[in-house]
């Protein structure tokens, strides 16, 4: 009897295990799909966020200031730099789109006049031209972001992926127009 309910419980762990493994693997295939789409894009965004730091001086020389605007650009833009991991970069990322788009959308209330001034058109244009590439690659990696936590929410995905330690959310990255 003690041995049949050995093997039994062999058997079992057995089993765990490689259900552990499978799951770890399938939760490691999806965690490298979305780097495989994220690279891409961060190699798309990075020149643009790049012009920044001219924008954000563009519009303290024209506004003789540093507002919150600027600030959250400006302080979501180093955070994007000194970004070690996919998540931290996608956060800051998000950050400067939200920024960028209430810089622009409220420029002409904001600093009167700037929106004719020649540098500033310039800048605006460049991150105008450049949003409409980078749709494609945001659609890709949200998409990839999608598959992965419906993955990781379903049961028993989400207990290996917490014991095993790739259970987190990844985050979405939210292109503002």
């Amino acid at each position: 009897m003690k041995r049949s309910v050995f093997w039994v419980l062999a058997i079992a762990v057995v089993a765990l295990v490689i259900t552990c493994v499978s799951k770890h693997n399938e939760l490691s295939a999806l965690d490298e799909g979305l780097e495989k789409q994220w690279t891409p894009l961060v190699n798309v965004i990075t020149p643009i966020y790049m012009q920044i730091p001219d924008l954000v001086n563009e519009v303290i020389l024209y506004n003789g200031k540093e507002d919150e605007v600027v600030h959250n650009l400006a302080t979501a833009y180093k955070d994007f730099n000194e970004s070690s991991s996919t998540s931290s970069q996608v956060t800051a990322a998000n950050r400067i789109e939200a920024a960028l788009s209430v810089l622009f959308i409220e420029a002409s209330r904001r600093y009167p006049g700037i929106a004719s001034h020649y540098q500033f058109q310039n800048l605006k244009q460049i991150f105008q031209t450049t949003s409409e590439d980078i749709d494609r690659l945001v659609e890709g990696y949200n998409n990839s972001v999608d598959n992965f936590n419906s993955y990781v929410r379903q049961f028993p995905n989400n207990i290996v992926g917490m014991l095993l330690g790739s259970g987190s959310r990844a985050d979405y990255f939210r292109k503002e127009n």
